[in-house]
């Protein structure tokens, strides 16, 4: 259809010539007439009034008269239609040119509108890059806000860790101030810049509804009368023809037009819902930031909570201390009460000893008088015999005997009794002992209860010990178990932020080119609007122009001729733009088409980040709380630890002491033992059945006395050992201690440098 515009002028011109030409000879032939009848009507009227009206040739030429009469008003009436239909045609035809120059003007038009709209929609694109680089480097402020709030948060967790009374909660609190300041400009700099895409999409929408009106003033202008039509002649009908195919070619481009517009609208439409979508997203990004202040400051409430609970806890401690050095402090005094008690046993079988050992010489003594009367009684009985057979033999010597043996016999019977009172002290004596004994037997039970009490606060503290290496064995598994957890999730913390930077610098880098190609579509702006002034005085001076050629149009035809011509070839080059905005149109179409679903997977890429972020951030959160349990309990380890050390050194010196005590005691009794073994030797020969029995309950005593103290020295050696062994243990768990404090020190430093990176 295109081709066939581009025939029509030539047979256009062609027409206009043979109308012009038939004009012509119409004029002429008219002029001729009138020249002819003006010297032929007076004639004829001299020969009808000399002449009459009888002759023939006068009736013959008045029939001719009246036929050349009617023929001329025929031929006048033909010449008014004919003038008329050429008036009709040379008005069509200055309408068609009005219309074809209108349509090139509108199509000029459009095709600067659809340049403008094209500039405006990159303009546009520009400026919504722009807003999507805003938006990026909030959301980078946003990521170092969050950087900088973890490490306030690191820091406030160094403080309390390093029991600091000062306050902790003033810097988080100007560092919040300004970043609220900070969010409140990032908010009217986005507030201001979605007024300027509103101003941009209304100045859109004027423009696209000054095209509109221009559509329907082509498809006005654009429609011939049927009385073109039905007066034309055949050639005016192929013009009418072409021009109305020219007509529907346009009509279509409109349509093609107006279709392409309205997609352009439903797209600028769809670019506004984003940006109502990215003011919801900056609402819910403001929420957050709310939240994220919020929870800070609910941190720092249970900090301060941590730290007033830690103070409580020292205060509790202090207390726990002082009460345990009370307790320290009984013990104390009841074992000085013991040693006393102790000394005084001590000092009472000192002075024993010093008595048995009188006893032992008195007793050597009372022997040695035994052993003298027992060797005088063998005398005296084998002088018996001997003076039996001396008195057998003779009966003076017999009497001789007999008296001396009666003196002996008095004096041995005096040295008896003697021994007898000996015999009565040595047994009160030890009746004395005996009842010394019970006493000792007595103050013996109340050690053994001592004793007993003693093993039983050694056991209870020996079950408490075992509990507490069994609590702080699992303690430590569970540490362990807690510290390789949260350094995996550390570890995957860490690797997740760096995706996320990665993640957050290829949206930056996206976000910063879409800034530029915003900027642009706003320069482009400014740029449409210079040219839309432009075009404005160009329709002005054209519409002008139109005056003068119109008139000028009336005055000379030829010049009619030649502004088809250049019509036409305005209209092939209108054609030809046309179809370079075409192609133009739908490269754009598809850059935006691609710029969409750039905006879309940015948008998803976008929820992708915050969702991560939220959930980093809550993973800190519960790696910061676990941290915070996982430091009260090693605190409350330590505590623990320290206090059980303390204890174990003072049971260790106190078990040192009564070890010591029980060897004294044990030699003491060995001692006593031996000395009542000699003892019981000359008991043998001494007493009777009685005090053997006594002797043999004695050392029964003594011998069970003996068992006793072994075993209580068994014991305290088991004792000794297990103090040993729990000293080697708090030896170890310090030195695992020390080495987790190392370790937390590492990962603290660590994770100080991992967000100060960030």
């Amino acid at each position: 259809m295109d081709g066939a515009a581009m025939d029509t002028p030539s047979p256009r011109t062609r027409v206009r010539a043979k109308l012009k030409n038939f004009l012509s000879s119409k004029m002429n032939r008219q002029k001729g007439a009138d020249m002819s009848d003006s010297p032929r009507d007076t004639p004829h009227s001299e020969d009808g009034a000399m002449e009459g009206g009888d002759s023939p040739s006068f009736q013959v030429l008045q029939m001719e008269l009246e036929e050349e009469k009617r023929k001329r008003a025929m031929i006048a009436q033909e010449a008014a239609q004919t003038e008329e239909v050429v008036r009709n045609a040379l008005t069509a035809a200055n309408a068609r040119v009005e219309d074809v120059e209108a349509r090139r003007l509108e199509l000029s038009a459009e095709l600067r509108a659809a340049q403008a709209a094209s500039q405006i929609f990159e303009k546009e694109r520009f400026s919504i890059m722009k807003k999507l680089e805003d938006s990026r480097m909030e959301k980078k402020a946003l990521e170092e806000k969050v950087g900088q709030l973890t490490q306030t948060v690191e820091d406030l967790k160094n403080r309390v860790q390093s029991d600091q009374s000062s306050s902790p909660v003033a810097a988080p609190v100007a560092s919040d101030e300004r970043r609220l300041d900070m969010l409140n400009k990032l908010a009217s700099s986005v507030d201001a810049k979605v007024l300027e895409l509103q101003t941009i999409s209304e100045e859109v929408k004027i423009v696209e509804s000054q095209l509109l009106q221009t559509c329907d003033s082509l498809e006005t202008l654009g429609t011939p009368t049927r009385q073109e039509r039905s007066n034309g002649d055949a050639e005016d009908n192929t013009v009418v023809a072409s021009l109305t195919a020219e007509k529907d070619d346009l009509a279509q481009q409109l349509e093609a037009e107006k279709v392409k517009k309205s997609e352009i609208l439903s797209k600028l439409e769809a670019f506004e819902e984003k940006m109502v979508d990215m003011q919801r997203e900056k609402a819910e990004v403001e929420e957050r930031k709310n939240d994220i202040l919020s929870k800070l400051e609910a941190f720092e409430e249970k900090m301060v909570d941590m730290q007033r609970e830690k103070e409580e806890a020292g205060n509790a401690e202090s207390e726990a201390m002082s009460s345990l050095t009370a307790e320290k402090d009984d013990l104390a005094q009841q074992l000085e009460a013991e040693k006393v008690k102790k000394s005084e046993i001590l000092s009472k079988l000192e002075a024993f000893e010093e008595k048995m050992v009188d006893m032992q010489r008195e007793k050597a003594e009372v022997e040695e008088r035994k052993n003298d009367i027992l060797s005088k009684l063998e005398a005296f009985e084998e002088k018996m015999v001997d003076m039996q057979r001396e008195k057998e033999e003779a009966g003076n010597a017999e009497s001789e005997a007999m008296s001396s043996l009666t003196a002996e016999k008095d004096d041995l019977a005096q040295q008896l009794e003697a021994e007898k009172v000996k015999k009565s002290e040595i047994l009160s004596k030890l009746e004395a002992f005996e009842e010394k004994m019970v006493d000792m037997q007595r103050e013996k039970a109340e050690v053994e209860e001592r004793k007993n009490d003693i093993l039983s606060k050694l056991e209870a503290f020996e079950e408490k010990m075992v509990d507490m290496q069994r609590e702080k064995e699992e303690a430590g598994n569970a540490e362990s178990e807690a510290m390789s957890s949260l350094t995996a999730e550390k570890d995957d913390l860490a690797q997740q932020l760096e995706a996320e930077k990665v993640k957050k610098s290829e949206i930056l880098s996206k976000l910063e080119a879409f800034e530029e190609k915003m900027v642009d579509m706003q320069r482009e702006k400014a740029e449409v609007e210079e040219r839309k002034n432009d075009i404005l005085s160009k329709l002005e001076a054209f519409e002008e122009k139109m005056v003068d050629m119109q008139r000028e149009k009336e005055e000379a035809g030829n010049a009619e001729s030649e502004a088809m011509s250049s019509l036409t070839a305005e209209k092939d080059d209108l054609a030809q733009q046309l179809e370079a905005e075409k192609v133009k149109k739908s490269e754009i179409l598809s850059k935006l088409e691609a710029f969409e679903e750039k905006m879309v997977d940015m948008q998803r890429e976008k929820a992708e980040v915050e969702e991560r972020k939220n959930d980093i951030l809550s993973k800190l959160e519960a790696f910061e709380e676990k941290m915070v349990d996982v430091q009260r309990e090693k605190d409350d380890l330590e505590s623990s630890l320290a206090e059980e050390r303390r204890k174990s050194e003072s049971l260790q010196n106190s078990i040192g002491e009564l070890a010591e005590e029980v060897a004294e005691c044990n030699e003491n009794f060995m001692q006593l033992e031996q000395e009542r073994d000699v003892k019981e030797a000359q008991a043998a020969q001494e007493t009777s059945t009685k005090a053997k029995v006594d002797l043999d309950v004695e050392r029964q005593k003594n011998d069970d006395l003996k068992k006793e103290l072994k075993n209580v020295l068994s014991q305290l050696e088991e004792t000794k050992e297990k103090v040993e062994d729990e000293k080697r243990d708090n030896e170890i768990l310090s030195k695992l201690l020390a080495a987790e404090r190392a370790a937390n020190a590492t990962a603290s430093t660590k994770k100080k440098r991992l967000f100060g990176r960030n």
